[in-house]
């Protein structure tokens, strides 16, 4: 996954390119926040469904 650096990378050179080049970079640009933000989702759900595992198994009576 692009790194924040990468990112603004892509950005900073979108500035200096031409009109087809910007539309590649700023397609590019996008996928990759859309990518970093479905992962950050993704781990979010994963932590609250480990939480809820968690929990769960905590208020299992033992024997």
């Amino acid at each position: 996954m692009p790194s924040d650096e990468a990112l603004a990378l892509f950005e900073s050179k979108a500035k200096y390119a031409s009109g087809s080049e910007v539309d590649v970079l700023l397609a590019v640009f996008e996928s990759a926040k859309s990518e970093k933000r479905s992962k950050s989702a993704q781990q979010t759900a994963t932590g609250k469904s480990i939480s809820t595992l968690a929990d769960g198994l905590a208020a299992e009576p033992t024997e």
